[in-house]
């Protein structure tokens, strides 16, 4: 965003048609910089016990076999918990 934002800036460094393009580029990377936090802050919402493993360090064993299987002594990646 640095680089669009000083050609945005700087009238006598480019072209008008590259300031424009600069700005539709800039534009679309402050969407994302804004979309992608956004998107992170609701996920880590919808999904408390993530957030507690995040403060605490652990999770419960139901989690890990749902959300990451290969962290669960004897668990394969591939099973489901139907087949167990």
């Amino acid at each position: 965003m640095a680089g669009t934002g000083l050609l945005m800036w700087s009238t006598g460094f480019a072209p008008l048609v590259r300031r424009t393009a600069a700005a539709f580029v800039h534009d679309r990377l402050a969407l994302a910089a804004g979309l992608v936090p956004a998107g992170h802050i609701a996920l880590a919402h919808a999904d408390p016990e993530a957030r507690r493993g995040m403060r605490s360090g652990s999770v419960g064993r139901e989690w890990a076999r749902r959300e990451h299987p290969l962290w669960v002594p004897g668990e394969r990646a591939g099973d489901r918990l139907e087949d167990q």
